[in-house]
């Protein structure tokens, strides 16, 4: 089953269970329940990636040969893991054949927990059974030490994934390393950093605490709407206390940073706060193709340049619009927050209709795209709108969702 038909039949199983919610009573206002399922689970975070491990042996201090024997167990695990999602499409594509052959689409919610929940535990095992691996190599006490120090950038990397509030996503550590700084440089950010790292691990562990003991989502059952919200409130009330974190250490942070560094940190900050609006669109991807097409015409050349400056000076202030728009949003919101899926799988619940101020906001970046994709499209001739086109597993930087379901219910 391809990636596509799995997220269609998330969805399948995301409406059906809230087929049992009542319907609006005469006179009574709708309410737009919204739940987005992120890629990275619950139980597992999604696979560690060759990346990750190579952090890991640069924050251990790993010689050249620990690395390469790293590598060499990741390669195990990442076959492990391949085999595990085979055979979890496998099972999905079976269920989907036998829905549609009977008719009886209920087939999704009687089998879809108990099979993500069976996969999810494997993934978790082999998960474990790679980071005792990468522990057992660790030799010395200076190694053994910086263990915690792995334990806690897997949590990050597993849960500030999962989150309905703005700034909830963002680890200040990796936004450091990635600016790639020297060692005196760093001298003054280590301890700080050591610092966030504590306190955030402590921020991380409430939030898990709060989602073990959340409500849980069951397909083919009516929600408990007042036990959804409940757990939706403790929850985004779990993430504004790391986004206040994330923002402390970042103004922290900055401030002990070299003065060259400062804007690309911020501008980092910026991104993995909002990345639905600083994400890299697909009009800067397409001019960036464009652009190195081998065929341009001077005077294409010359349009197409003009235009990714003109489209950057456009796109600065719609997109500070509606990052102070979401941010405004945000603050008084109580009808948003994450619950606890069938099997584990997490979700984040928006209840109610979007603020108008983010709708206005996305509707003048929307404007600004497509007044570049339209110059585009009369710039470049049809071979070249073709080359410039996405290719099969191709995908525009920031979170991918895998899926959402509206569902238009009323409230109690």
């Amino acid at each position: 089953m391809s990636k596509n038909n799995n997220r269609a039949v998330l969805g399948l199983v995301l409406v059906a269970g809230l087929a049992g919610v009542a319907a609006p009573a005469v006179g009574q206002q709708p309410t737009r329940i919204v739940m987005n399922m992120t890629d990275g689970p619950m139980g597992g975070g999604g696979a560690i990636s060759k990346k990750s491990v190579e952090r890991y042996a640069e924050v251990l201090g790993f010689s050249d040969e620990q690395k390469e024997t790293a590598l060499v167990v990741h390669e195990g695990y990442q076959a492990s893991m391949k085999d595990v999602a085979k055979a979890k499409s496998s099972a999905m594509e079976d269920v989907n054949r036998s829905a549609q052959d009977s008719g009886d689409h209920s087939i999704f919610m009687e089998k879809f927990p108990v099979i993500n929940k069976e996969y999810r535990e494997k993934e978790v095992k082999l998960e474990k059974s790679l980071m005792d691996d990468l522990k057992a190599l660790c030799t010395g006490a200076a190694q053994e030490g910086k263990w915690g120090k792995v334990e806690r950038m897997r949590r990050r990397e597993v849960e500030l994934r999962r989150g309905s509030v703005s700034g909830e996503a963002m680890d200040l550590v990796e936004i450091v390393h990635n600016l790639k700084l020297g060692g005196e440089a760093m001298t003054p950010i280590a301890a700080v950093l050591d610092e966030y790292e504590t306190e955030m691990d402590g921020q991380i562990k409430n939030r898990q605490r709060v989602q073990a003991d959340a409500a849980t989502f069951k397909p083919g059952e009516a929600p408990d709407m007042d036990a959804m919200r409940k757990s939706m409130a403790e929850s985004r009330e779990a993430g504004l206390k790391i986004k206040g974190v994330n923002e402390r250490f970042a103004k922290r942070i900055e401030g002990a940073l070299p003065e060259e560094k400062r804007p690309a940190f911020r501008q980092a900050v910026r991104q993995a706060t909002f990345p639905q609006v600083y994400r890299r669109s697909p009009i800067t991807r397409d001019l960036d193709k464009a652009l190195a097409l081998n065929d341009l015409t001077s005077q294409q050349r010359e349009t197409l340049s003009s235009l990714k400056a003109s489209y950057e000076r456009d796109a600065r202030p719609v997109n500070e619009a509606w990052a102070a728009a979401i941010e405004a949003t945000e603050k008084d919101d109580k009808n948003s927050g994450v619950v606890t899926g069938a099997g584990g799988g997490g979700m984040v619940i928006r209840m109610g209709d979007e603020a108008q101020g983010v709708k206005d906001a996305r509707k003048a970046r929307r404007d600004v795209d497509d007044k570049a994709r339209k110059i585009i499209k009369e710039t470049l001739n049809e071979g070249q709108q073709t080359a410039i086109k996405p290719q099969p597993g191709e995908a525009d930087e920031g979170i991918e969702m895998m899926g959402e379901a509206v569902m238009i219910r009323s409230t109690r």
